[in-house]
């Protein structure tokens, strides 16, 4: 039989959060064969991270109700479907370390979680996805400037001066600077005429 609240909350360092609607949280799944969710988000100012939830953490329980290793959908689903205040509970570490700690004080017959339990609590009916299916993740996408032939320029302008760039010391000194190229214009009448080096100097 899966882990109750009660015996969660025993067995595990955690921490409750009362956290009013909309949270800015996101949640992501932990890998297999863990499952269950984690913050994998906070935005700033919001109410979840005002409640002292941070990136990482694990979400044990949610409103009297033992969440650990349970899918994706099903957690988000009762996020989703309780109102106002929420009453979590969390424990701040990774999913491995959770497990560990929860492994470790098993007892006969207990288990962390367990496969036919996902729709025993709360009696829904499984969720169908198609065509009609909203996912209950929501993912923001900030909208770039696209990149201009003149950034790759940049950009290739960059690399070459660092790569080219040699470490001063004494045995390696820069390489002596030439001198610019000096031009001058010389006019007569209508005409101008452009000319070089010495030429510009008026030695020949």
């Amino acid at each position: 039989m899966a882990l109750t609240y009660d015996q969660v909350v025993s067995k595990v360092v955690s921490y409750s959060a009362s956290v009013p609607k909309p949270m800015g949280i996101v949640f992501g799944e932990n890998p297999e064969p863990y499952f269950g969710l984690v913050v994998d988000d906070v935005s700033e100012g919001m109410n979840g991270g005002k409640a002292g939830m941070r990136v990482g953490d694990q979400l044990l329980a949610v409103n009297g109700k033992a969440v650990v290793g349970k899918d994706f959908d099903t957690v988000m689903g009762l996020l989703q479907e309780e109102q106002g205040v929420l009453d979590l509970v969390l424990y701040r570490g990774t999913v491995r370390q959770l497990f560990t700690i929860l492994g470790n004080q098993l007892e006969d017959g207990e288990t962390i979680q367990d496969d036919d339990d996902d729709d025993d609590d709360d009696g829904s009916e499984p969720v169908i996805m198609d065509e009609n299916y909203e996912s209950p993740v929501r993912v923001e996408v900030k909208e770039q400037k696209p990149l201009t032939p003149g950034d790759f320029v940049k950009a290739i302008g960059k690399l070459g001066s660092v790569l080219m760039e040699k470490p001063e010391d004494d045995n390696n000194p820069p390489p002596p600077s030439s001198p610019p190229k000096k031009k001058g214009f010389f006019g007569i009448g209508g005409e101008t005429i452009q000319l070089d080096g010495d030429d510009a100097k008026g030695i020949k």
